[in-house]
């Protein structure tokens, strides 16, 4: 899976994405191509090693990404390879994907996601704070555009035990996570209204 990373940076230009992106999209599309192929295949004794190969891909895909500076077309590429029509692994009605496939890739989806971000956002506060240099923003993660093949899934699920499972695993710790947040937000608004109240009486 980490020779999705290993692609050089090539000096040429290469439109809105660069050469190295663009070099490990094609190795991670490959991987997803051959893998809805083959998955009726597969030995189920050793099913679980390979769900564990798909979680290392898919991580290795958002840390390419993160590296990359979350490039809008590398971005865009990847959702669609994920989502396309038909053999994508998340086109819930193609009878040659795998429900199990599917499945699984809703599972870990997103904590694979966090998991990159926390990684990256850990190393650049680390050669930060190494060469003393003032802190930047990190770049805004580009989080609608890579759950859209999730969106187009759920759209188009005939499936009801799928149309679940993708609204439990992807969709629902999201809205669950953005209400805490806001709960948050309130409660420190109102408690710095509070003081305020007291600092004029």
């Amino acid at each position: 899976a980490n020779l999705v990373l290993v692609h050089p940076t090539s000096t040429e230009e290469a439109g809105e994405m660069s050469q190295r992106a663009m070099a490990g999209l094609t190795f991670l599309e490959g991987f997803w191509d051959t893998l809805v192929a083959e998955w009726a295949g597969l030995d189920k004794h050793r099913i679980d090693k390979y769900y564990l190969l798909v979680r290392r891909f898919v991580a290795a895909g958002f840390r390419l990404l993160a590296e990359e500076k979350w490039q809008p077309k590398a971005v865009e590429r990847l959702a669609a390879m994920l989502g396309k029509w038909p053999g994508g692994a998340l086109s819930t009605n193609d009878p040659k994907v795998p429900d199990s496939l599917t499945y699984h890739l809703s599972d870990i989806y997103l904590d694979e996601l966090e998991k990159v971000i926390e990684t990256v956002h850990d190393e650049e506060n680390g050669q930060e704070q190494e060469e003393e240099e003032e802190e930047e923003d990190l770049p805004l993660v580009p989080t609608l555009q890579l759950l859209m093949p999730f969106v187009d899934a759920l759209a188009t699920a005939k499936s009801k035990a799928m149309y679940d499972r993708i609204w439990s695993n992807v969709f629902e710790p999201l809205l669950d996570d953005t209400l805490r947040a806001s709960a948050r937000d309130d409660d420190s608004q109102d408690g710095s209204e509070d003081e305020s109240e007291q600092d004029d009486e």
